[in-house]
């Protein structure tokens, strides 16, 4: 089963909301465990944003880069 919908929030000390999303080590990591077309959500420019993960990290290195013919 991979993961539908993963949620990426950071908050400041105060616990208050801020802008953020995963990093680039962390987006390899989920892409392991999700489709091009999980829903990845986080908060940018003040607004929350909803992105399908290819939109995140396009070309990411996956088990399918491992089968292509070289």
């Amino acid at each position: 089963m991979k993961i539908q919908t993963i949620v990426a929030l950071c908050k400041n000390k105060e616990g208050k909301l801020i802008d953020g999303c995963s990093c680039g080590t962390c987006r390899q990591v989920i892409s392991e465990f999700s489709t091009a077309e999980t829903r990845v959500i986080y908060q940018f420019n003040n607004k929350i944003v909803i992105k399908p993960f290819k939109n995140l990290l396009p070309d990411a290195f996956t088990k399918k880069s491992l089968e292509a013919d070289r």
